[in-house]
């Protein structure tokens, strides 16, 4: 590895990997929505690997059915749905034409928008429809199944409308959000004894905040957002004591190693990592 690997990833960082189409909010959803996505392309059985975030995904599906595998059973996904937070990769396969939009949430969001803590759903995916009596989903729906082109991008729009439209942050959304973004400053490098210390709380309460809001444990969450913050550096074992942890966690969250990481030609996998 070295100096090699580090030049050869950053590379194939940078690679214009253009199948995946991002729109960055660049008004008060920021704060809220990392990016709106979408894809529409022709991939006849085409195996997948996406890799955790840390962020929470909406998924509207108009192409083809596909599946996940969750502890090696296949699971169709539905048309319509929550990716909630998970700790490790997932392999998906899809048919033949793949056309999606995605909006990547960051996970306080979630609970802001549609009033729903994880807690309520020890599902790794979420039916969306099965969200019953929230006007914002239903009208996300309705949106997108009226989306006749991709290239006609006026969509977009009017989905970050109807999310302008329901902002709704009161104290604790107030409270999640400045974890998460110190957190994030932090790149995941802090303790739970850390986070509690800096926001007057008990590890405890730290802990069941967690996982009562985003259904995963802080030091879990740390780690993801550790390992993201990684790739998006000229050497990404800098954030790692020695190799070993990082081999260990590059396996974790992508199924590969990082010399089979850097000729990566999974769709998925390849979008989330050139970031």
């Amino acid at each position: 590895m070295g100096l090699l690997f580090c030049i050869s990833f950053y590379i194939n960082l940078i690679y214009n990997f253009y199948m995946i189409i991002q729109n960055f909010p660049d008004n008060e959803l920021k704060s809220y929505i990392d990016e709106i996505w979408y894809v529409d392309l022709d991939a006849k059985n085409l195996n997948d690997i996406v890799m955790p975030t840390g962020q929470v995904h909406l998924v509207f599906n108009l192409g083809d059915k596909y599946t996940i595998f969750i502890d090696n059973q296949e699971i169709e996904v539905p048309d319509f749905a929550l990716f909630s937070q998970y700790n490790r990769a997932i392999k998906i396969k899809y048919k033949s034409h793949i056309q999606q939009l995605g909006i990547a949430l960051k996970p306080f969001a979630f609970l802001m928008f549609f009033g729903i803590e994880f807690s309520l759903n020890d599902k790794f995916i979420i039916d969306c429809k099965s969200i019953n009596n929230n006007e914002l989903m239903t009208n996300l729906i309705k949106e997108v199944l009226s989306i006749k082109n991709f290239e006609q991008k006026e969509f977009v729009k009017n989905i970050e409308n109807l999310f302008i439209r329901n902002i709704n942050k009161n104290v604790e959304i107030n409270f999640l959000e400045d974890m998460i973004n110190y957190i994030e400053k932090n790149n995941g490098e802090i303790t739970v004894k850390e986070l509690a210390i800096k926001f007057n709380s008990s590890i405890s309460k730290v802990e069941r905040i967690f996982k009562k809001s985003f259904n995963i444990t802080p030091k879990a969450y740390f780690n993801i957002i550790k390992f993201r913050k990684s790739m998006e550096l000229k050497d990404p074992l800098s954030f790692y004591y020695d190799q070993s942890h990082f081999i260990k966690f590059c396996k974790k969250y992508t199924m590969k190693t990082p010399e089979n990481l850097i000729n990566a030609n999974e769709l998925s996998l390849k979008y989330m990592l050139k970031k």
